[in-house]
């Protein structure tokens, strides 16, 4: 027989050998043993301390839960983690000893294994799936004190997930204090599982008079219910031992009064409401009330079912528990907060945890009717009310600022994972926040996933509002993970419902409506450029204007005036600037991802007016955002090219395309590429560097510039007919202002070295248009001071004193000839390999930097090392430092 099968050689008869005593007044906790006995392959059991996690699954156990599975498991290995277990390797050597003892293992294979588990890597892997697959059929694994502190857990984790995808029979049940990655959202949806956390574990009412029945102890009524009312009676250890303190304190038959219990057990926060608070039914009604942070007569009398509430808050109020005041128009009632937090944290442990849940629920339903939106979304995470958290978080995901939005992102992650899922806005909202923090985009994917199933699944039951939030949270969601068609796609069907049904939309949304066409308005953008955006974008600011909502309008100015800016519209740019209310900018929104299109339009502005340094300023303000904001190729363009102008090219250079090349990978949107390559040729003209950046996609928006820029590279290097056809291939494209302007400085560039067939008065004819229509001036800049004079040679009297003064506020910047760029034609892909070779020479490595395959990466050396006439890498490398193919840093790496 293999050793892959080995059985065990005395197996034991008894299959609750190991499983620990149940303690005495131990009581059936129905609702609890019934929810062991699932299907699921692994029950996770986490709570703190005295929760009863061990006695219950001990109880399940004794009481025939191996019976109640299905298939039913036919034995059982308890393993307790012991203070040794220190390592992965170590923690399954104590498993093995148990599997050994209880006879799952043979003699020969638990001498082989012990040496595997005490080995290398892989031998430890080999050991632990031969012990879950060869052991796990019909088992039931209790992992008892899983996850105590150590940094091995995660590795064992997945050596269980694997081995329960394995071996369809095996069912674990982890007990432990400490949250683990066992419970991470992607094993929650890989494996059938539950989670019983310390809501479900706590006792209820029921089961609290139950344990102290069962210890048969005297109580005065009086007594009894202080007694369930204690601090973490609601433990079954805490409140075992508060019932052994009693009995051992006390004669037998004594009758225990309240009196006697306090002086045994003196819970401080108990005396002061026994004292402040002596009728029960005034201190149920503070408990209960104390749940909300503030509340009104009829909101008391539905939440207590008390028809005397006006006479209790007089009472309180006397007492001074708290008073009445005004919040927004309405006379509410509040709590001292250490009133409010102590009777709170008694009705948390007095009552069910449904039963608080349901209140919480209530009280979030009154704070949306008051417009306390915020609020009311916070209480119904809290009540696990997804329903209506789903409609609240709709209507305010766009006004949330830093510090809420990570609140309701915590509120959100201790919500079952499951019943996320099945919430398509809130199962977004997840996903956005996991994509935002470096290490969970793969659990993000798992939220978008889900939240696009349920969307289409719940579509006819989603309100209008719903259904635009819902859009363009999957709008964002695919921007963000470079999907662009189908971040296009969800963007028009945002947009489409808030045209079709606007009433409904502006009634659930309110300003938010506003931010749903903005983000749609990004997608389009990232997607398809700027000519898409602009309709979306251009809505948005007439509703905002229509709506009188001032901070909206403020950034839908922004956005277009971004967008001017980019296309060279710089009047329309700075005349959108002029109509921002400065006084209307929330703080929050200044010099972050709300402002950053003002601060981006600003600097263009201010770079087309000669003043470098306010472009520098208006930027800088973003850096602290810039590792985290999506528009990042947005505010480095301009920064290296307010750099650049201002003398500082070749470190403004190194540190963009350093910068693009630590940014993009394949969630890049192809857009963001492309208009990166656009500046890193811009930068190559000014500098004379040799690198152009990535290739630029034929059909892209900026494709005019690149072959505008492509063509002034040429006709500096001497290039006089290679400059003309990609001057002709631009001049077949251009759409923007900026498009026209780089075509016409291009011409003028290859017309005063000779071109034929161009005409340069017509040519300055077209610049001089364009500074009238639409004040673009920067690009000026890459014409040589020989092109600048003989412009102003050609030109009228008029003409000639405005661009003398454009051209004392822009200077030139194209050097002479790049060194050596005449001598060898490499494409911009293979200057692109060329500039990897300097960081490594392994293929593999070559292709996944390139976002390619090793075959391709062969075939693209292969063209490369002809056109430098070399054998090899290091050739290569010297070849192009001797050309001038490589400066800056990667001129010395190749050194």
């Amino acid at each position: 027989m293999s050793d892959e099968v080995s059985g065990p050689e005395f197996p034991r008869p008894d299959p609750m050998a190991g499983v620990p005593r149940l303690p005495p007044g131990t009581i059936p906790r129905r609702r609890l043993l019934d929810q062991l006995s699932t299907d699921a392959a692994l029950v996770v059991l986490r709570g703190r301390g005295g929760t009863g996690k061990t006695a219950l699954v001990a109880q399940w156990l004794r009481s025939g839960g191996l019976d109640r599975l299905d298939p039913p498991a036919i034995r059982v290995a308890w393993v307790t983690t012991e203070p040794s277990a220190s390592s992965r390797a170590s923690y399954w050597l104590q498993v093995l000893d148990e599997f050994h003892a209880l006879g799952l293992v043979r003699d020969r294979d638990y001498q082989r294994d012990s040496i595997a588990l005490n080995g290398s890597g892989s031998d430890v892997d080999a050991a632990v799936r031969r012990l879950l697959t060869r052991c796990g059929e019909g088992l039931l694994l209790v992992l008892d004190d899983f996850g105590p502190p150590g940094d091995f857990w995660d590795e064992v984790v997945t050596d269980l997930v694997t081995g329960l995808r394995a071996t369809s029979d095996l069912r674990v049940v982890a007990i432990g204090r400490s949250p683990t990655s066992l419970e991470d959202p992607l094993v929650q949806i890989s494996l059938p599982m539950r989670i019983l956390t310390d809501d479900h574990l706590a006792l209820t009412r029921d089961e609290q008079a139950a344990i102290v029945d069962a210890s048969h102890l005297d109580l005065e009524p009086e007594a009894r219910a202080a007694l369930l009312d204690a601090p973490d009676s609601t433990l079954p250890m805490i409140l075992r031992y508060l019932l052994a303190l009693l009995r051992n304190s006390t004669e037998p038959g004594q009758r225990i009064s309240s009196e006697r219990l306090r002086h045994v057990l003196r819970p401080a926060v108990q005396r002061e409401f026994s004292r402040r608070v002596p009728d029960p039914a005034m201190l149920r009604f503070l408990e209960i009330t104390a749940q909300a942070p503030y509340f009104d007569e009829a909101l008391a009398r539905t939440l207590t079912q008390e028809e005397s509430a006006a006479d209790l808050l007089a009472r309180a109020e006397r007492g001074g528990a708290g008073h009445w005041t005004s919040s927004r128009g309405r006379t509410v009632f509040r709590y001292s907060d250490h009133v409010r937090a102590t009777a709170a944290s008694l009705d948390s442990k007095r009552r069910a945890p449904e039963a608080v849940r349901a209140t919480l629920s209530e009280v979030s339903r009154w704070l949306a009717e008051q417009d306390d939106t915020f609020t009311a979304l916070e209480y119904a995470l809290r009540a696990e009310d997804l329903d209506h958290a789903s409609t609240l978080l709709a209507r305010v995901f766009a006004q949330l600022t830093w510090d809420s939005g990570q609140r309701i992102a915590a509120l959100v992650e201790e919500l079952p994972v499951a019943r996320v899922h099945l919430h398509p806005i809130l199962a977004m909202y997840r996903g956005l926040m996991l994509n935002a923090q470096r290490g969970s985009q793969l659990q993000a994917l798992e939220y978008f996933a889900s939240a696009a199933v349920m969307s289409r699944a719940r579509g006819s039951k989603l309100t209008p509002g719903e259904r635009a939030v819902l859009w363009v949270q999957e709008s964002a969601a695919m921007r963000l993970l470079g999907q662009q068609n189908a971040a296009a796609h969800a963007a028009r069907k945002a947009a489409k419902v808030v045209e079709r049904d606007a009433d409904h939309v502006l009634d659930e949304l309110a300003q938010t409506t506003s931010t749903v066409l903005v983000q749609a308005g990004y997608s389009l953008f990232y997607a398809e450029g700027v000519a898409s955006a602009e309709e979306v974008l251009q809505r948005s600011r007439v509703l905002a204007r229509q709506q009188g909502w001032a901070p909206q309008a403020n950034r839908s100015h922004a956005d277009l005036a971004a967008m001017a800016a980019f296309t060279g519209c710089v009047r329309d740019a700075r005349e959108l600037l002029a109509l921002i209310d400065p006084e209307a900018w929330p703080e929050s929104w200044l010099n972050g991802y709300h402002g950053a299109m003002r601060n981006i339009a600003e600097a263009w502005v201010a770079i087309n007016e000669g003043r470098f340094p306010d472009a520098t300023a208006e930027l800088a303000v973003l850096r602290p955002h810039f590792d985290a904001i999506e528009h990042w190729e947005l505010i480095a363009s301009p920064l290296a090219l307010a750099d650049t102008l201002a003398g500082r090219g070749a470190a403004a250079e190194a540190w963009f395309n350093t910068t693009v090349r630590d940014r993009t990978n394949r969630r890049t949107p192809p857009s963001v590429v492309d208009r990166a390559s656009v500046t890193s040729r811009l930068l190559a003209l000014v500098t004379g560097s040799s690198f152009l950046g990535a290739s630029v996609r034929r059909n892209s928006p900026v494709a005019a510039q690149t072959k505008a820029l492509e063509s002034l590279h040429l006709t500096l290097a001497g290039q006089d007919a290679a400059g003309v056809a990609s001057l002709a291939a631009a001049e077949s494209r251009p759409v923007t202002a900026l498009d026209r302007m780089l075509v016409a400085v291009a011409g003028l560039a290859a017309a005063h070295r000779g071109a034929a067939d161009l005409d340069p008065a017509t040519l300055s004819g077209r610049v001089l248009a364009i500074l009238s229509a639409d004040e673009l001036r920067w690009p000026l800049a890459l014409l040589g001071s020989a092109e600048r004079e003989r412009m102003l040679a050609e030109v009228d009297a008029a003409d000639r004193n405005r661009l003398a003064e454009v051209f004392s506020s822009i200077p030139s910047l194209v050097p002479a000839t790049p060194r050596g760029a005449a001598h060898v034609a490499l494409t911009p892909r293979e200057r692109l390999v060329l500039q990897e070779l300097t960081e490594t020479g392994s293929r593999a490595e070559l292709a996944e930097r390139l976002f390619t395959s090793p075959n391709t990466v062969k075939s693209q050396l292969r063209t490369l090392y002809r056109k430098l006439d070399v054998s090899s890498r290091e050739e290569a490398l010297a070849k192009a430092v001797t050309l001038g193919l490589l400066g800056g840093d990667d001129a010395r790496k190749a050194g």
